[in-house]
């Protein structure tokens, strides 16, 4: 399930404005030796390493610190952000107070917070926010047959992100 909330994090918005390298689509993409040299050197504790390439990013999913965590790339090679499996106590306590006046705690369902690459214009900021932040959360609120991600940023600030 941290998949389908990640894969919703990129898909709404991470790579607003990267600039897509033409590739054919039938060849297989393959992730850059400069990328993968620069992930080793930032993270040399990383284990149990998964590339991925598109044309708009590269993602490195592994266990880094004891968390799964995706580390993302632009195609020059510069990090774009990263996200990591988060618990409720992680939130900022303005977030989580606001979350729980509408949803009871047990709703809470995954939680993913996002950081991000303030020196690259390849991020999350494309989603329409009045204030831009280094770190977002986004988190999963399951209620019966209905699910929203809500988007908790540093500040304890929280916004729909999408419903389902």
């Amino acid at each position: 399930m941290k998949t389908i909330l990640l894969s919703a994090v990129l898909a709404l918005g991470m790579v607003h404005g990267a600039s897509a390298t033409a590739r054919h689509p039938k060849k297989p993409l393959e992730v850059p030796e400069y990328i993968r040299t620069t992930f080793d050197g930032d993270y040399p504790q990383a284990k149990n390493v998964i590339w991925k390439a598109t044309p708009e990013f590269n993602e490195a999913r592994a266990m880094i610190d004891g968390k799964q965590t995706s580390v993302f790339y632009d195609n020059t090679g510069e990090l774009m952000g990263t996200t990591t499996e988060a618990a409720v106590t992680d939130l900022p306590k303005a977030g989580l107070e606001q979350i729980e006046k509408k949803y009871p705690v047990s709703a809470i369902g995954e939680i993913v917070r996002y950081d991000d690459n303030d020196n690259n214009e390849n991020d999350v900021y494309a989603m329409d926010m009045d204030r831009q932040t280094e770190v977002n959360y986004f988190v999963n609120i399951k209620e019966s047959d209905k699910s929203v991600i809500l988007r908790v940023d540093d500040y304890g600030d929280v916004s729909l992100f999408e419903k389902n």
